[in-house]
């Protein structure tokens, strides 16, 4: 709990995301899954970094979806039966990461989760965030978007609203980039306490030689830190 309240986060699904999105889950009590809103083809919903061979360069992976109009919902994105590409990303990953310090600990887990044959991309996506999640003992609840009704609701605030107070929460957190985006004024008026996580530009970790690469997915971090590492990592940041 953050000073002693209960408080809720709303996200995208993503492909095994950066640290700061982990951070937000583990900083709340209930983390939904916005399954219901717009798929964004060119966003980190089904694809992200890792270090490339050179181990200092990122290279994207990403998950194969069957073709459908962007007007589709998350909700409805299924993957593609593409089991060979999904063997190439983890063939790539055990080449990249074989050297570093877990990768013993950490490439089965992976390698389960990778090619897991769930073709609903949202219960693809949900089933790594929970199992990383139990990896690193965060013990946020998920909830899916889809299963609150929105009757009514036009804008992305108005689904929030109706998410926050059916669920009985009003403290509601935003990763920080939400600054641009939101007034917290404006919120009040709706009952709404709103506050932004700010991930800590400090956060660093030995890699492979070379400078550091920030930003890249969860596995990077998984493969050079320890559970108790990441751990500590999780609570770096700070409440705005």
């Amino acid at each position: 709990m953050i000073d002693g309240k209960i408080h809720i986060a709303i996200m995208q699904p993503y492909f095994f995301p950066y640290i700061g999105y982990w951070q937000l889950i583990n900083a709340v009590d209930v983390f939904v899954i916005y399954d219901d809103g717009r798929m964004i083809t060119n966003g980190w919903i089904h694809r992200n970094r890792i270090l490339d061979f050179d181990g200092r360069t990122p290279r994207e992976i990403r998950v194969s979806l069957k073709r459908k109009s962007v007007s589709h919902t998350i909700g409805t994105m299924e993957r593609a039966q593409n089991n060979r590409l999904m063997k190439k990303i983890v063939e790539t990953i055990k080449f990249r990461y074989s050297r570093a310090p877990h990768y013993g600990e950490v490439m089965p887990l992976l390698e389960q989760l990778i090619l897991n044959k769930e073709t609903n991309l949202v219960r693809y996506l949900t089933h790594s965030l929970q199992a990383i999640c139990d990896y690193l003992s965060i013990t946020t609840r998920f909830v899916i978007s889809s299963t609150i009704d929105k009757t009514g609701c036009e804008g992305v605030v108005d689904k929030v609203e109706r998410i926050c107070k059916t669920l009985g929460i009003t403290d509601y957190v935003n990763p920080i980039g939400g600054t641009a985006f939101y007034s917290k004024d404006d919120w009040a008026r709706r009952g709404l306490k709103l506050n932004f996580l700010h991930r800590r530009d400090s956060i660093r970790y030995e890699q492979f030689d070379g400078e550091f690469v920030p930003d890249l997915s969860i596995i990077d971090m998984l493969m050079f830190c320890s559970k108790e590492e990441i751990q500590q990592i999780l609570n770096e940041y700070d409440i705005v």
